[in-house]
């Protein structure tokens, strides 16, 4: 489930600003996961979150030192995580209102395949999103005897934890079950994210922003240019100007054979 291959195009809504700054610097921006709109992302502190992973626990009890590994007294987890979202749905009026400047942004469609993307890949992952407990429960059910044999061996009668990098392993693997979880209420937003999934990632590649949240952490995600396939002008904006200003950006940055095209759905901001 969540290791099914990314749909062959998937968008990236955004800002004008957002826009124009992908667009000529080739790079997205990888959100640390403290700072992002939804306040439950990458939380495990939620009561049906926690009693699914204690019943894994329950019948692997070796597991249960890794919550204190990867997380927080608050629920957060651990570690400094990224992410960067896509959408499978490029015309949604939700994610217009949401993310693009209430339909007046774009929408960016990304070939995800990994010869377009320059990004390292020890650090990066493309994870699709599921959502609802049962979802979650399904997930982590289905790599419980993985989990379970890198926790722990047996050792002359009894459990003992192996090295030191083979929990982290344990933690990372945890990590990008939970991490793309979310909350039903989510579900039409199909989303597939890039995950920096690496706990232990030092701070040497980290930039800042500002942002309503303050201070922002962000790593930036660089992508060839035969990753970028069309822009979809959002349906707030004046449909020829947006074209025009959209077709200056490409030509300026000397981006060829990228479609601009008009959102179908009938919005007034």
């Amino acid at each position: 489930m969540t290791k099914e291959e990314p749909p062959r195009t998937v968008w990236h809504y955004t800002t004008p600003v957002g826009l124009a700054g992908i667009v000529q610097n080739c790079r997205l921006w990888a959100t640390h996961a403290a700072f992002l709109n939804d306040p439950l992302e990458l939380r495990i502190d939620d009561q049906r979150t926690v009693a699914i992973w204690q019943s894994l626990v329950d019948d692997h009890p070796e597991l249960a030192p890794v919550m204190d590994h990867f997380s927080q007294h608050e629920g957060l987890i651990e570690g400094d995580n990224y992410l960067t979202s896509f959408s499978a749905d490029g015309d949604s009026l939700p994610q217009w209102r949401a993310y693009a400047a209430n339909g007046r942004g774009y929408a960016i469609a990304f070939d995800l395949r990994s010869e377009h993307w320059s990004y390292d890949r020890g650090l990066f992952s493309i994870r699709k999103c599921i959502y609802g407990c049962e979802a979650l429960e399904g997930a982590l059910r289905a790599e419980e005897t993985l989990l379970a044999r890198l926790a722990a061996v047996t050792h002359k009668g009894r459990t003992v934890f192996k090295p030191a990098w083979q929990k982290a392993a344990l933690a990372n693997s945890c990590l990008k079950i939970l991490s793309s979880y979310k909350d039903e209420a989510y579900r039409s937003e199909a989303e597939w994210r890039l995950l920096g999934a690496d706990v232990f990632s030092g701070p040497s590649q980290v930039l800042f922003r500002p942002s309503a949240f303050g201070l922002t952490p962000y790593l930036e995600v660089p992508f060839e240019r035969s990753a970028l396939r069309e822009i979809r002008i959002g349906p707030g904006l004046p449909a020829d100007p947006a074209r025009k200003a959209v077709e200056l950006l490409l030509a300026k940055a000397e981006l060829e054979n990228v479609e601009v095209t008009g959102s179908a759905v009938a919005y007034r901001p």
